[in-house]
C-alpha cells in the first residue's frame, strides 16, 4: 500500500500541483477540479493489505499538504447508494460536489476526504460533466480524474462524454489515474485523457510511470511578449552574407526605414525575418538591413533581442554517436552610412554565438558620434544584423525584439566617474544580498511589462520559458542578487543527459545586455546559471557600475549599463540534452526565490540636451520614395562574404574554429573601416 501512496502522491503533485505565488501574464495553473471514485470496488483489500479507497485518501490528503496554490474542487461518486441491481437507476446520478476550486481550504478538503464511504456504482461520465460545470467557461481548465475501474453506468460511451466536452470549445484538458485496473479499464481511462488531451498514469507500476513521463503534467509555458510594432525584414541576400560596400541602390532603396527614438522614449518594435531556404550550419550567416537616419551630434544606441520559439532538448546523440546541434544562433549589429563605410567603434557590436538558441539572445550597439571622424555622415545610415548558425534555416523565422534610440552627446558628465574608465568587480568583491520577507512581485514574460523588484519575492518557472523582473539602478550603482532553488518535482533527475538548469541575463534601459558576475563560481569563468536542485543558488552582480563611461571608447565593450534607471533582471529555463518540449508541453515548475538590491551611492549623472531627431527623408541613391516602415522588397542578388561564428565552448574543434573566424571577422571589419 505505501508503493501505492507514494504513486498517487507523486502523480497527483505532477498533475495538480499550485502555483507557489500567481505569475502576471503566465499560463497559470488552471482551474482543478478532483474527481475520486467512491464506488464499492474502492473496498477491495488488494493493496498492501489495505484497500482501495484507503490508499486514495491517503494519497489525496497527503498531496493536499504538499500543494500551495488554489485549492482544487472536488467531486466524488458512488458514496450514496449501494451497488446492488436495484440502487443502478439512484447510484448512475450519484455524484456529490464537496467543494468548488478554490471554495475550501486544505483543511476542510482533507476533512471531507476522510469522511467518504465508499459503496455504489461507477459514473465516470455523470461525474465529468458535474465537474466541468464547477469549471470558469473559457481559458485553460483541469480535471484530475482517480478510478479502480470502467464506467457501470453507461451508455453513453464515457469517451464519448468526454469527446463531447472536449468539443464545446472550451480547453479542457483531463488527466487520468487507474488504481489497480484492468486491461478494460485501462484503455477506457486512456481513451478519456487521448480525447482532452491529457495523459493516463497507472498507479499499480511506480516504475514504469517515472520512466515513461519525464515532463509532468502541470503547465505550458508562456512565449516571450513582443512589441505590438511589427517591422518584416528581408534578408540582403538569402544565400549569402553582403558587405554594406556591395549592396546596391536598390537593395538600399528596399530596406526598412526607421526612425529612432531618444532615451526616454525609444523606438520599440518586432523585426521578423523570414526563415532561410536549404540547410545552414554553425558558420553560415545572413544579413539583414534598416535604414536609420541620424542627425548631427547624436549616437545610436540599440538593443535587440533575439527570442527563440518555446522549446528544449534541442541538443542530442545521432544513431552513430555525434552531438547534434539542432539551433545554433549567433547575431552581431553594426553600422553604416550607405557608401558602406563602417560608423562604429571597436568590437562592442559583437555578441558570440548561443550553442543551443534555447534562451533569448541579447545583444547591444553603440555607435559613434554622427558627424565625427568615423564616416558617419549626417542622414540615413544602414544598421546591419548578422545572423548565423543552424536556427536560420529552421521553419520559425527568425524573431527579434528592438530598442532604438538617438541619444546627444552630454553637455555635462557630471561626476568623476563617468570620465574615466570603470574598475571590473571581480568574484571576491561581490557582497551577496540576504533574501528578506517575500515581496509578492510578479514575473512578467517581456522586458516592458517587468515590474519593481526591491527586495525578494517567489516564483515559479518552466522550461522554455524566460521570466523577467526590474529594479531600478541610479548613477555610480551595482546590482547585487541571489537566486535559489526551493522546489522541484521533476522525476528523472537521474537520467543520463540532463542537463536542466536556470540563468540569468541582465539588460539595461535600452534593451542592451549587461555583463554579470557570479560568486558562486570560482573556477575562473562567470557563468550566469545554476542547475535546477533543491537548494542549488546563484550569488550574481553586476560587473561594473552604472556610469555614461561604460558607452564611450573606453569601454567599448560592456556598454549596456551606461544609463541610470529602470534594469530588467531576466531568469530562463532550459533543458538543452533532455527531452523535446514546446509550447504545447505540460511541464513540472521549478520554484525559486530571487533578490534584487542596488548597492552603493549614487552620484550625479550627465546632463543630457534635447535630442535634435533627424526625420527620414528619400534614399539619396534611389528615386523611390521611402517611409518609416516601408514593407521591402525582395532581391535576388548574391554577393559573397565572409562568415560569421560565435564561440560555443564544446570541445577543442569548436573553439578552434570560432577562433579562426573571430579572426577572419576582425579583417573584415578593418577593411571596412579603412575603405
Amino acid at each position: 500500500m505505501r508503493r501505492l501512496v507514494g504513486t498517487v502522491v507523486a502523480v497527483l503533485a505532477m498533475l495538480c500541483t499550485g502555483v507557489v505565488f500567481p505569475v502576471a501574464h503566465a499560463q497559470e495553473q488552471p482551474p482543478t477540479v478532483l474527481i475520486l471514485d467512491a464506488s464499492g470496488s474502492m473496498l477491495a483489500t488488494d493493496v498492501g493489505g489495505g484497500t482501495r479507497m484507503d490508499a486514495a485518501k491517503t494519497a489525496i490528503s497527503n498531496y493536499l499538504d504538499k500543494a500551495t496554490g488554489t485549492p482544487p474542487g472536488l467531486v466524488v461518486y458512488g458514496t450514496n447508494t449501494g451497488s446492488s441491481d436495484d440502487e443502478k437507476q439512484a447510484g448512475c446520478q450519484d455524484v456529490t460536489t464537496l467543494a468548488r476550486p478554490g471554495q475550501a481550504t486544505t483543511g476542510d478538503l482533507k476533512a471531507k476526504v476522510a469522511g467518504i464511504n465508499a459503496s455504489g456504482y461507477t459514473p465516470i461520465g455523470k461525474s465529468l460533466q458535474e465537474a466541468n460545470s464547477l469549471l470558469p467557461g473559457e481559458g485553460d481548465r483541469t480535471i484530475v480524474l482517480v478510478s479502480d475501474g470502467i464506467d457501470t453506468c453507461a451508455p453513453p460511451p464515457v469517451c464519448d462524454v468526454a469527446k463531447q466536452l472536449k468539443a464545446t470549445g472550451t480547453q479542457l484538458v483531463v488527466h487520468t489515474i487507474g488504481f489497480q485496473v484492468d486491461e478494460q479499464a485501462r484503455a477506457e481511462l486512456q481513451c478519456i485523457a487521448d480525447a482532452t488531451g491529457g495523459t493516463y498514469a497507472d498507479a499499480k507500476d511506480a516504475g514504469s510511470l517515472e520512466n515513461t513521463i519525464t515532463t509532468a503534467s502541470t503547465r505550458t509555458a508562456t512565449s516571450y511578449t513582443f512589441p505590438d510594432r511589427t517591422i518584416q525584414g528581408v534578408w540582403a541576400s538569402p544565400d549569402a552574407p553582403v558587405d554594406a560596400s556591395d549592396l546596391t541602390a536598390e537593395q538600399i532603396a528596399g530596406f526598412p526605414l526607421v526612425e529612432p527614438g531618444t532615451k526616454d522614449n525609444p523606438a520599440r518594435f518586432h523585426l521578423t525575418l523570414p526563415k532561410v531556404s536549404g540547410g545552414t550550419d554553425a558558420a553560415d550567416t545572413r544579413d539583414a538591413y534598416l535604414r536609420v537616419p541620424m542627425a548631427e551630434g547624436t549616437r545610436l544606441q540599440m538593443g535587440a533581442t533575439a527570442v527563440p520559439p518555446t522549446r528544449t532538448g534541442t541538443i542530442h546523440t545521432d544513431p552513430n554517436g555525434n552531438t547534434k546541434y539542432e539551433a545554433i544562433l549567433s547575431m552581431s549589429i553594426d553600422q553604416y552610412n550607405e557608401n558602406g563605410f563602417g560608423c562604429y567603434n571597436g568590437w562592442q557590436g559583437f555578441r558570440m554565438a548561443e550553442l543551443s538558441f534555447e534562451l533569448p539572445v541579447s545583444q547591444r550597439y553603440t555607435g559613434s558620434v554622427i558627424g565625427g571622424e568615423d564616416d558617419c555622415a549626417v542622414g540615413n545610415t544602414l544598421v546591419r544584423f548578422s545572423f548565423g548558425g543552424s536556427a536560420l534555416s529552421l521553419q520559425e523565422p527568425i524573431d527579434v525584439d528592438v530598442t532604438l534610440a538617438a541619444v546627444a552627446e552630454p553637455t555635462d558628465l557630471g561626476d568623476p566617474i563617468n570620465h574615466t574608465e570603470p574598475t571590473e568587480r571581480t568574484n571576491s568583491q561581490l557582497v551577496p544580498p540576504t533574501a528578506g520577507n517575500d515581496t509578492h512581485v510578479s514575473a512578467s514574460y517581456t522586458p516592458d511589462h517587468a515590474q519593481l523588484l526591491n527586495g525578494t519575492t517567489t516564483a515559479e518557472i518552466v522550461e522554455g520559458e524566460t521570466q523577467y523582473f526590474a529594479i531600478d539602478l541610479g548613477w555610480g550603482q551595482h546590482l547585487d542578487a541571489n537566486l535559489e532553488i526551493l522546489k522541484d518535482d521533476y522525476i528523472d533527475k537521474g537520467l543520463e543527459g540532463i542537463n536542466r538548469q536556470l540563468e540569468v541575463s541582465a539588460l539595461g534601459s535600452l534593451g542592451q545586455p549587461i555583463d554579470l558576475v557570479s560568486r558562486t563560481h570560482k573556477d575562473g569563468f562567470n557563468f550566469n546559471n545554476v542547475h535546477v536542485e533543491p537548494g542549488d543558488g546563484l550569488d550574481f552582480g553586476t560587473t561594473l557600475p552604472v556610469t555614461y563611461a561604460n558607452t564611450t571608447e573606453f569601454n567599448s565593450t560592456r556598454n549596456g549599463s551606461w544609463l541610470a534607471g529602470r534594469h530588467v533582471i531576466g531568469v530562463s529555463m532550459m533543458n538543452a540534452t533532455g527531452s523535446r518540449t514546446d509550447a504545447t508541453t505540460q511541464s513540472t515548475p521549478v520554484t525559486y526565490r530571487l533578490t534584487l538590491t542596488p548597492t552603493g551611492n549614487t552620484v550625479q549623472g550627465p546632463t543630457f540636451p534635447d535630442t535634435p531627431i533627424l526625420k527620414p527623408t528619400t534614399t539619396t541613391s534611389s528615386t523611390n520614395t521611402t517611409t518609416p516602415d516601408q514593407q521591402p522588397t525582395t532581391t535576388n542578388n548574391t554577393t559573397t562574404g565572409l562568415p560569421l561564428w560565435g564561440w560555443a565552448a564544446i570541445g577543442a574543434t569548436t573553439i578552434i574554429t570560432a577562433a579562426i573566424i573571430a579572426a577572419i571577422l576582425t579583417l573584415r571589419h578593418t577593411r571596412k573601416n579603412h575603405h
